[in-house]
């Protein structure tokens, strides 16, 4: 006896379900090619408002700005998959976008080499730390800092509990020169172990401190900076380092910008800081791309806010990273030598 199988499946339904599988991958394939032009229209919008020294929108195109190194990487994966499947305009407008990329890159992976005199001339280490005014750990935070030892303090962001920790540990005695008037707060603050002359007060509504240091007879201009957020005041932000330039452009002999410049080389107004002659100190050892925000509850630092910027007078020797305990920045040593 034979017997017959009767399938209860329609007939129909592997054809129609192999249908819906299509669609499905038609429809994911058309989100990801809009999103892909997305990315690329995002991306010539911030290499168009670079050009042209835009920072309109501020919360997306200064952000965007700040971490260039980062945000272009996307280009390079869109670009072979959109060359392997002949999506010309796509792939040419992504490879263009790649060389725009490692031309805004290139210019902070080389270094600076120190001119002849430094090696005669005297020398200077100065601590950068903006310590953050919600810092937990305002004790471990003060320690760190007195651990360096560096010569010159430049303190940002402080609130009185931090400042208190610091002068518990002795830091008017260690360091007998400041720019904080006797039992005064200020947010920012200048320590010295070397004399400081010319105490002047800020250059903007934000405290911002400036002195001239004198290391053994060389008399090296320094600035605390720490610059308006842009988001938070654009407008504020711009002119800020508008007024570091001139302050650093104007002023005769060494100078030294050290602190928490709330934006990177990417963004105009740091640019135009950079071709004024002045030399990021981070960059002038290698570490061009090294990263010092955000440090609080994210994996990985995206852009670098700290800097230390010099004029042709003064020599990068060395800078070292370090954490402060409890800060979203990581400071930094750097070791300078002082021209005559």
């Amino acid at each position: 006896m034979t017997s017959t199988i009767t399938s209860t499946e329609p007939a129909g339904e592997p054809a129609e379900g192999a249908g819906h599988a299509r669609t499905a991958r038609d429809l994911a394939s058309r989100i990801g090619w809009i999103v892909a032009w997305i990315v690329v229209a995002t991306l010539a919008w911030v290499t168009f408002t670079r050009l042209a020294g835009i920072t309109v929108p501020a919360r997306i195109t200064v952000m965007l700005q700040s971490i260039v190194p980062i945000a272009f990487l996307p280009v390079y994966p869109i670009a072979i998959v959109a060359l392997l499947r002949r999506r010309w305009f796509l792939g040419g407008a992504c490879v263009l976008l790649a060389v725009v990329h490692v031309l805004s890159v290139y210019p902070a992976l080389g270094d600076r080499s120190l001119p002849a005199w430094a090696a005669t001339a005297p020398r200077l280490t100065v601590l950068e730390a903006n310590v953050y005014d919600e810092n937990a750990e305002p004790e471990a935070a003060a320690k760190k800092i007195m651990a360096s030892g560096a010569d010159v303090l430049v303190v940002v962001e402080m609130d009185s509990q931090t400042l208190r920790a610091l002068r518990l540990l002795g830091i008017d005695q260690a360091y007998p020169y400041s720019t904080i008037p006797n039992g005064r707060f200020r947010v920012d603050a200048i320590w010295s172990k070397h004399p400081l002359t010319d105490i002047q007060s800020p250059i903007s509504r934000r405290d911002m401190p400036i002195a001239t240091v004198d290391v053994d007879g060389r008399k090296l201009h320094l600035v605390a900076v720490h610059v308006e957020n842009a988001i938070r005041d654009r407008e504020e932000w711009t002119s800020e380092l508008e007024a570091l330039k001139q302050q650093a452009t104007s002023t005769t002999g060494p100078v030294a910008l050290v602190g928490d410049f709330n934006s990177t080389r990417w963004n105009p107004p740091f640019g135009d800081l950079l071709a004024a002659g002045l030399h990021d100190a981070h960059e002038a050892v290698g570490q061009g791309l090294s990263r010092s925000w955000p440090n609080i509850a994210f994996p990985l630092p995206l852009m670098r806010l700290d800097h230390a910027l010099v004029n042709d007078q003064v020599g990068v020797v060395s800078v070292r990273d370090i954490d402060i305990p409890g800060s979203d920045h990581i400071g930094f040593v750097t070791e300078l030598a002082v021209g005559g």
